[in-house]
């Protein structure tokens, strides 16, 4: 059992994929080997990166939990469709006078599932009638698949660890097997899905269940500058452990916090400064900026679509 603990902008999917083309390259066979992402999008970089690297690459799994569990399940579960969740989330609402649209319980019955709280008796009523319907819904999938006790990987490798639930944990135990290679790795600073049931000590646990697992540390940031790095530390600083980042880029700009009293004068702020970035809009735009940016060098993150 190997984990590797990752700090941001050190480069865990290119590691993760270098491991897996290196055993190939030494003899495993490629049916072996299984690798679990959490985003479709990353499983499929993962893919096109072994196929430049490896032969039989297709032989590999490569997939997220969800999409790997319906792999093994094909042909025993039939997925609901939507109209199906809704309709019964629907009847079972009115049924016991719930006070909630259908969508807003789906979402209770997933936290549910991913082992967020106890079931309610419309909880409960939803997923008997789901099953008297000959159907499943996505969260089954994990909790179909540990039923096959039967499955394991020789090699199972883990991508975005922090991320996993208390059920999908189970499964990676049970996929590892007694005998077979553990590899996970991923940053217990970012687990930021506990709505889903997820926990950032998973790493623990595993040293727990694995006290002879080695720990390799990522600590080499080529991403970020020692500016954007020193906030990062001030800021998972109260997570507690060992925290070591070394950045490998320049220094850069200082990082600036702007603190505005509502969205509108945030708004307003963020305006104003692309207007002086770029050397002026208007009269009142205008600043002392070294260097004059173009549009295609700016972006504006925010939190949510509205905003």
């Amino acid at each position: 059992v190997t984990a590797v603990i990752a700090g941001p902008g050190t480069g865990k999917t290119y590691t993760l994929t270098e491991r897996i083309a290196r055993l190939v390259e030494k003899g495993v066979k490629p049916e072996e080997i299984c690798a679990v992402t959490f985003t479709v999008r990353a499983a499929e970089e993962m893919r096109e990166r072994l196929r430049a690297r490896v032969k039989r690459a297709d032989k590999i799994t490569v997939g997220t939990f969800h999409s790997i569990c319906y792999g093994l399940l094909r042909g025993e579960i039939s997925l609901a469709e939507r109209a199906l969740q809704l309709k019964l989330a629907a009847e079972v609402i009115a049924e016991y006078g719930l006070k909630c649209a259908p969508r807003r319980f789906l979402g209770d019955v997933s936290a549910y599932k991913n082992g967020k709280g106890e079931a309610s008796e419309g909880i409960a009523e939803y997923c008997r009638r789901l099953r008297a319907a000959g159907a499943a819904d996505f969260d089954d999938l994990i909790a179909l698949a540990l039923e096959k006790k039967n499955k394991t990987f020789g090699w199972l490798h883990v991508d975005e660890f922090q991320d996993v639930n208390a059920k999908q944990y189970e499964l990676v135990m049970q996929w590892a097997g007694e005998k077979g290679k553990l590899f996970v790795i991923g940053d217990p600073d970012q687990s930021i899905y506990s709505f889903r049931g997820a926990a950032g000590d998973c790493f623990q646990r595993l040293l727990c269940d694995h006290p002879d697992a080695e720990v390799i540390r990522l600590t080499e940031s080529y991403r970020f500058t020692p500016q954007v790095l020193g906030c990062a530390l001030q800021a998972i600083r109260a997570n507690g452990g060992e925290r070591a980042l070394v950045p490998v880029k320049a220094s850069g700009a200082a990082v600036r916090l702007a603190e505005c009293p509502s969205g509108m004068s945030e708004g307003i702020f963020v305006a104003k400064e692309i207007a002086r970035m770029v050397g002026g809009l208007d009269m009142l735009g205008r600043g002392r900026e070294e260097k004059v940016r173009s549009f295609g060098e700016i972006a504006v993150l925010a939190r949510t679509h509205r905003m």
